[in-house]
Parts: C-alpha cells; sequence; structure tokens
C-alpha cells in the first residue's frame, strides 16, 4: 500500500515538471523578438524615440553619463545590446556623452606646497616634479613657479610640475670654477648650480678682457650648501674705473617666481649719497635686465626682487 502511495506521489510529480517546461517553453517561444536600432550618434532624445518605436525602452537607471572624445555632449556613444541584434528584453542601455574632458590647470603660484598638491588632486590633476630651489625672500615651502602654466587645458589628467622655494636642510653641491669666465657666463654657471650671486666687485684690471671673473669665494671645488651665495671680483678697465663720471650696465636675470616680479635697483654715489632709486619695473621670470647706469666716483647698486628685506644682489664700482 505505502509502495502505491509513493509511486502515485512520483507520477504526479512528473507530470508537474513537465507540464512547467511545457509552459515555460511555450512562454518563452512566444516572446516578440525584436531588432534593436542603432542608437549610437543620436541624441538621447532621439535614441528614446527610435527605442518606443520598436517597443523597447531605456529607463534612468539604464543609462549612464560619462565623458567621451568621439561625441558631443548629449549624444549617445555606446548600447547594449548593440546595434542590428536581436532581443527579447525590452530595457537597454544607454551611455551617454558629456562631451570631452576639461582638466584646467590652477594658478598654485604663491601657494603652500600642501595646498598646491591637494588642489592639483581635487582637479583630478596629478602631481609632477616637485623640485626645491633655494629662494630666501620666498616664504620656504611656497610655490614660485609650475609647468603647465596656469589656465593651460587639457582633454586628460596630465602631471603639473612645481618649483618650490626652500631654505634649510639643502644638499651639498660642487663650486664651480668661475675663473676666466666673464660675468655674465659665470652667472649662468650659478644659475644652473642653484647658487645664488650676492655679490659684484669690479677691481681695475686691464690684465684681461673686462667683466672677467679674477676670484671667485667660495672657492671653485669647494662643498657648499644648495643656494649659497657666491662673491665674485670682475675686472674692469683701469681708466673705466678711474672716471670719476662713468656709465656702466648692470645685468640682472629675474629668477624663477611668481609671473610678475618687480626689479629695483637702487644707486648710492657721489651724486645721491643716500640712495636713489634709478629703476623699476615688473617683469615675467627668467627675464634679463640689462640696464645704463650714470655713476659718479664709487658707487654701491643694490638690486632687489619684489619685498624681499636684503638686496638681491650687490655690485660695487
Amino acid at each position: 500500500m505505502v509502495s502505491l502511495f509513493l509511486a502515485v506521489v512520483v507520477l504526479i510529480g512528473l507530470v508537474a515538471y513537465s507540464l512547467v517546461r511545457m509552459v515555460s517553453s511555450d512562454w518563452l517561444s512566444s516572446g516578440e523578438v525584436i531588432e534593436v536600432p542603432d542608437m549610437v550618434g543620436k541624441t538621447e532624445t532621439e535614441a528614446q524615440s527610435l527605442l518606443h518605436d520598436v517597443g523597447l525602452v531605456a529607463q534612468a537607471k539604464s543609462i549612464q553619463r560619462q565623458h567621451n572624445d568621439t561625441q558631443p555632449a548629449g549624444v549617445v556613444f555606446k548600447q547594449d545590446p548593440p546595434a542590428r541584434s536581436k532581443t527579447k528584453r525590452k530595457r537597454i542601455k544607454l551611455w551617454i556623452s558629456l562631451g570631452k574632458a576639461s582638466f584646467i590647470v590652477p594658478d598654485l603660484t604663491g601657494r603652500a606646497l600642501n595646498d598646491a598638491t591637494q588642489e592639483l588632486m581635487a582637479t583630478d590633476l596629478l602631481i609632477g616634479k616637485i623640485t626645491k630651489i633655494y629662494r630666501p625672500d620666498v616664504t620656504a615651502g611656497q610655490v614660485i613657479s609650475q609647468n603647465p602654466a596656469p589656465a593651460t587645458e587639457f582633454s586628460s589628467s596630465i602631471p603639473v610640475d612645481l618649483v618650490v622655494a626652500d631654505h634649510e636642510n639643502l644638499p651639498a653641491v660642487e663650486m664651480p670654477n668661475l675663473g676666466g669666465q666673464v660675468l655674465a657666463q659665470a652667472e649662468a654657471m650659478l644659475v644652473n648650480a642653484n647658487l645664488h650671486l650676492a655679490k659684484v666687485e669690479y677691481i681695475a684690471d686691464d690684465t684681461v678682457p673686462g667683466t672677467t671673473v679674477i676670484h671667485q669665494n667660495p672657492g671653485a671645488g669647494e662643498e657648499v650648501q644648495l643656494g649659497a651665495s657666491v662673491e665674485l671680483q670682475v675686472a674692469l678697465a683701469t681708466t673705466l674705473m678711474e672716471r670719476n663720471e662713468r656709465s656702466v650696465t648692470v645685468r640682472i636675470p629675474v629668477p624663477p617666481g611668481p609671473d610678475d616680479q618687480r626689479v629695483k635697483i637702487k644707486v648710492f654715489d657721489d651724486h645721491s649719497p643716500g640712495g636713489s632709486v634709478v629703476y623699476e619695473e615688473v617683469h615675467k621670470a627668467d627675464f634679463v635686465v640689462n640696464q645704463q647706469l650714470d655713476l659718479s666716483g664709487r658707487a654701491v647698486v643694490y638690486i632687489f626682487i619684489n619685498d624681499m628685506e636684503h638686496p638681491f644682489r650687490e655690485e660695487r664700482l
């Protein structure tokens, strides 16, 4: 009796399973097969209209909006299923372009390094090479220049290199040999070594061409800290040095820093024993000022950059 009951239960189960399979198969095969239209290159409105015409739909949760370099903003750049494929699925996924990504480099000059790097990350730009240079007139840790320049626009995230002022814990470098170099070349060598030409003293000497370096302090080969101050003695023709009234040209390369830097030249001589500002102009970084000065008697020339308390350079003639 029990065996008969179990046999009946098993038979009923098999019949029920078969019926479910048949119904499911019929239901699936009865669904309408639709050809998916091509919506790439169409506006979102046009794409929805095409879908509606064939009985499909792209719901809000099936739409993604992303930056894309191939399609303008508001236009479909990708779809799933692909165009001309057959589907019974009513819902279609669309990717709508937000246009090309735009990355605009912020102005970081004058900012503290930590603030500058945080702003780069906030604008999805990369932190590039950070170079520290000796600038006693600028707050330590402050950005004094950057590359690329502010307001430059890119379509992808790029690294931004920063040059930062520093005062302490700077590495040691070897003092170059400046003897026999003309002043302009000697200064270029110091700039390349990240050293600071702080004082130039002109000496009457006719044995070498004018403006030739005849002595340096520190001496060639000495180990000095990056950004160390350098003093030079430079030859000048005796006839020029002995004149009471003379004209000389002062050459000042504007150091790396903010785009606009004020260069001021102050002269102390027989005409202006209390000092007189003879030049004050704003220039871009790396600009070279060549200023002719009319001097009387022994003279001291001070060059200031921006609002530094002490002269950027002192020249004695």
